[in-house]
């Protein structure tokens, strides 16, 4: 698992252009290649494309095994995004100039706008799959008491991130450029010299719930482009034989951490699904419960506990930052599925109360525009906030089965068995019902890694 390869250097836009041709040619060949049909499905091969955010926007596509001319367009207005995105990060200090996306937002939010009212179409009448989750309303229902709950925790956690000083440089800055600057920061972090050595390290602490052998038996890892995003890509080529785990070279801090350690449990999770499943359950598409088994190795990075039993150097000021981290993603994903914007909203009401509850979890003004395309996909971020809820959930009941060390627990592997073998054919909720555990607990482990 793992093999050397060198980062690449990315010229944002060219390297970018160069590799939506790439991508776009390797899944369509793949696709011919496996001759399977799975009508309305989405590969993670999507992810490694144009980031989870716009994920949607290639569902079709993805369903009829090729990449036409719609959606490549839709491909190249994200990763454009991405690039634009990139190319405005301070030399000196690595963060995104946050309020300077407007132009390059418009047009994602109009893409996947676009894409989510295709889908909408293509499923309406269809069956829900075991997978399907709550109703929108009652996940809607299910954010709002999460941020009620965590409010307390988030007002820690942005206090704990303003204490951040910004790198050099940054004193003219916008307010929201600065956070992120923080957000990033180094101090969040354990030293990695290669973009994969973080993966490498999370797999071999983990070893003992049987993670480092099944990702060395499926898994390769592999330095992708840039593109402002932290979160490795999960690519399951051919599940649970043939698994990527494609890592940025511009991950730092505490998201890199938290995000490493996510990817490590989700991949463990396709590598021990079972060969024998139809391949509608096989090919991941929600994949709830193999994000919950992410997201209880990702909060791991915030644990005191796990910190002093591997022996990580400065692991109190580390795990606290990967709290405060943690507590702005799992809110910031609440408030958008709390306030689902319509197809292509920038502007009224609606946009208004994602706003205002966007402000409340993090606890910053962030740009309008930044706003909106987090808010574009709520379908994306309706799943990510399953895993999120289910995740943190987990951790709070593995503690209660296996003792507060459980990721040293060998009888622990029973919850990398339970989070995988069953594919796309167990959700995040039936996986915390057959564990004896309840989603209210989520907000519980998130004050308890915060409120310390």
């Amino acid at each position: 698992m793992f093999s050397a390869t060198r980062p690449r250097t990315l010229d944002p836009l060219a390297r970018i252009r160069e590799a939506i041709d790439r991508g776009a040619a390797a899944l369509a060949a793949d696709r011919r290649e496996r001759a399977r049909g799975l009508p309305g499905s989405l590969d993670p091969a999507v992810t490694w494309l144009a980031g989870e955010q716009a994920v949607a926007t290639l569902d079709e596509a993805v369903g009829l095994r090729l990449v036409d001319e719609s959606e490549h367009g839709a491909i190249a207005a994200w990763l454009a995004f991405a690039a634009a995105y990139c190319a405005r990060r301070d030399a000196r200090a690595g963060a995104m100039d946050l309020d300077a996306i407007d132009r390059d937002a418009s047009r994602l939010v109009d893409a996947i706008g676009e894409a989510r009212l295709r889908t909408e179409a293509r499923m309406r009448g269809r069956p829900r799959g075991p997978d399907a989750g709550p109703p929108d309303a009652d996940l809607a229902k299910l954010a709002r008491g999460f941020l009620d709950a965590t409010d307390e925790a988030g007002a820690a956690a942005a206090e704990w991130i303003r204490r951040i000083p910004w790198p050099e440089g940054l004193e003219a800055a916008s307010a929201a450029s600065r956070w992120a600057a923080r957000l990033c920061a180094s101090v969040g972090a354990e030293p990695a010299r290669d973009p994969r050595e973080r993966l490498r390290r999370s797999a071999l602490r983990l070893s003992v719930l049987g993670v480092e052998r099944h990702l060395e038996r499926s898994a390769t890892a592999e330095v992708g482009i840039a593109d402002g995003d932290p979160r490795p890509r999960v690519v399951a080529l051919d599940p649970p034989r043939r698994l990527s785990i494609v890592v940025r070279p511009d991950a730092e801090g505490a998201p890199a951490e938290l995000a490493a350690l996510e990817a490590v449990g989700r991949a463990a999770a396709f590598a021990v699904r079972s060969v024998a499943l139809p391949p509608e359950r096989r090919w991941p598409r929600t994949a709830t419960s193999a994000r919950a088994l992410g997201v209880a190795f990702a909060q791991l990075a915030a644990d005191p506990v796990y910190a002093a039993r591997m022996r990580i150097e400065a692991g109190d000021r580390i795990t606290r930052t990967a709290a405060a981290v943690l507590a702005q993603w799992a809110r910031m994903t609440a408030a958008r599925v709390a306030w689902p914007l319509p197809p292509g909203t920038r502007r009224g009401a609606a946009f208004d109360e994602l706003y205002e509850g966007v402000r409340r979890a993090v606890g910053d003004e962030l740009p309008p525009a930044l706003v909106a395309v987090l808010g574009a996909d709520v379908e994306a971020a309706r799943t990510e906030l399953r895993g999120l809820i289910a995740g943190l959930a987990l951790a709070h009941r593995a503690r209660d089965l296996f003792d507060e060390d459980w990721f040293r627990n060998p009888r622990a592997a029973e919850l990398v068995a339970r989070a995988g073998e069953r594919g796309d054919g167990l959700s995040a909720e039936a996986l915390l019902e057959e564990l004896g555990a309840v989603p209210e607990a989520a907000a519980r482990r998130l004050a308890e890694l915060v409120l310390r």
